[in-house]
């Protein structure tokens, strides 16, 4: 599970690791995860400590089999230009090199293996949550669909993500990021026509990302959005 891999366009690093099915599978989804702030480095490690494991185990488990894909930001970098103290995101043309570096490596794992381009599927949890809402504003042609889980993004952005099914998921007792993130960025989609999903749990705090990858339904769900 999870091989150690680098991607090295223009001279360039992005260390990730990379769940496959068995070989011989075609057309099989892809799944791009991005970890939270806790897990950035260059060990090609961390990456897969929080999350990753009980996505990729419940894509084995389920009988669905997906390339799971997990990048490592780097430790000075983000996925997304979030604020220091998680309460938003700072609006840049460009996006942070690890986000730009993700897209180009699910880009090229798709050219390269035998993945279905219409099943191209975007989750991160915490710093990875506000790397998903960041990312589908910018590439809203390349996912089929998204798990934003306990993140946040730019409200006014949503009118660009709305065609893109999505299902947050949120702690409504967070104690790192503000569940109101979360609460934003599904008004304004709602408000934009989206169809968004959206799961608080009440009681819960930061660490809900293995509750929500260990739902098969979730999964189900996921893997049922085409592009």
């Amino acid at each position: 599970m999870f091989a150690a891999h680098t991607f090295t366009p223009g001279g360039e690093t992005l260390p990730y690791r990379m769940d496959c099915p068995e070989e011989g599978a075609e057309d099989v989804p892809l799944i791009l995860f991005l970890h939270g702030a806790g897990e950035r480095g260059a060990d090609n490690e961390a990456q897969c400590r929080l999350g990753a494991p009980a996505l990729a185990a419940t894509c084995r488990n389920s009988g669905q089999p997906a390339i799971v894909v997990a990048p490592q930001c780097p430790a000075d970098e983000m996925w997304a230009p979030v604020h220091s103290d998680w309460t938003g995101v700072e609006r840049r043309a460009s996006p942070p090199a690890a986000q730009r570096l993700a897209v180009a490596l699910v880009r090229e794992l798709a050219a390269t293996h035998p993945v279905d381009p219409r099943r191209l599927y975007l989750t991160g949890l915490s710093m990875g949550g506000f790397g998903v809402w960041d990312t589908l504003w910018r590439e809203p042609e390349l996912f089929a669909a998204a798990l934003p889980i306990c993140g946040g993004g730019l409200p006014e952005e949503a009118p660009a993500m709305r065609a893109v099914p999505t299902w947050a998921f949120h702690g409504g007792r967070d104690p790192v990021v503000p569940v109101e993130q979360s609460r934003r960025m599904v008004a304004a989609l709602e408000a934009a026509g989206s169809g968004v999903r959206y799961t608080e749990f009440p009681d819960a705090g930061h660490d809900i990302w293995d509750r929500v990858y260990r739902d098969p339904a979730v999964l189900d769900w996921l893997l049922a959005q085409r592009r």
